[in-house]
């Protein structure tokens, strides 16, 4: 009976105390990162800009899919190695200095939005990369800090881009 009542208690417990930290803990996080690129800034944009040709030098993602508009944003599903489906919206571009995606959710706790700044100097390019998360659910906000280093995802796609361009 004992085992029963502290399995009870941490079923019960550690999802409460979860919550309560989370709320002293902020919905958004933002990581940024730089890379310098041997490239003009144009076609650092081109290799960003066109989605569909980001699983020939993306680890991370297995094919793309051009899907239906968000109004007039265009979508695409990003279908990674495990099979997981990931839909993503262009919402600004302002070739060939600003990019910025989101993540098209529904009805889920959190949202993601990356913003690619590019900026040329001698005829190399400074790709700013940043990710903005926000996290609704207080419970999640301290899981997502403890099972994902923020800054883990922009990492693997600098790498990948630093590799294209190697």
């Amino acid at each position: 009976m004992t085992v029963l009542w502290i399995l009870l208690g941490l079923f019960v417990g550690l999802p409460l105390l979860a919550s309560l930290l989370g709320i002293f803990l902020s919905p958004l996080q933002r990581s940024t990162r730089e890379l310098w690129v041997d490239a003009p800034r144009a076609k650092v944009w081109a290799v960003l800009s066109e989605i569909e040709q980001h699983p020939s030098w993306r680890k991370e993602i297995k094919s793309v899919v051009r899907v239906k508009n968000r109004g007039k944003q265009p979508v695409w599903k990003e279908i990674l190695p495990d099979g997981r489906e990931i839909l993503i919206a262009t919402v600004k571009s302002e070739a060939p200095s600003l990019l910025v995606r989101e993540l098209v959710s529904v009805g889920t706790s959190a949202n993601a939005r990356w913003v690619y700044e590019l900026e040329e100097r001698e005829g190399k390019t400074l790709l700013r990369l940043s990710e903005e998360t926000q996290t609704r659910l207080t419970g999640m906000r301290v899981m997502v800090r403890l099972i994902r280093r923020q800054s883990q995802s922009i990492e693997v796609m600098l790498e990948s881009l630093r590799e294209r361009f190697a």
